[in-house]
C-alpha cells in the first residue's frame, strides 16, 4: 500500500534567515495530511516546496520511490517527491 499525501490548499509558507555558518536560506512548504496504511487519521505534515517549482496542487499523490535516500551517515532519509495519483486510485 502508498502513503497518500493530500495537499488542500495551494497557498505556500516561507521563511528565511541566515544559518550559523552565514549562509542565507529560505525553506518553502505547504501544510498536508498523511494517509498512513493502516491507520485510521491522517497525521497533519509540511512538505518541502523545492526552489523554483511551484506549489503542489490541491489533491491526493503518493509518494514517489525517490524520495528515499540514504545520508552521507548512511541513515534513512525522507524528502518526499510527489506524483499525482491516477482518477481511479484519487477515490480510494
Amino acid at each position: 500500500m502508498a502513503i497518500i499525501i493530500e495537499i488542500e490548499s495551494s497557498a505556500v509558507k516561507s521563511r528565511s534567515g541566515v544559518s550559523a555558518k552565514g549562509r542565507e536560506y529560505t525553506i518553502r512548504d505547504q501544510d498536508a495530511l498523511c494517509f498512513k496504511p493502516g491507520s485510521r487519521y491522517p497525521d497533519k505534515i509540511k512538505v518541502n516546496v523545492p526552489d523554483g517549482q511551484s506549489a503542489y496542487q490541491p489533491g491526493r499523490y503518493e509518494l514517489h520511490p525517490d524520495s528515499f535516500q540514504v545520508s552521507r551517515f548512511g541513515n534513512l532519509e525522507i524528502r518526499a517527491v510527489l506524483s499525482p495519483l491516477p482518477a481511479q486510485k484519487a477515490s480510494a
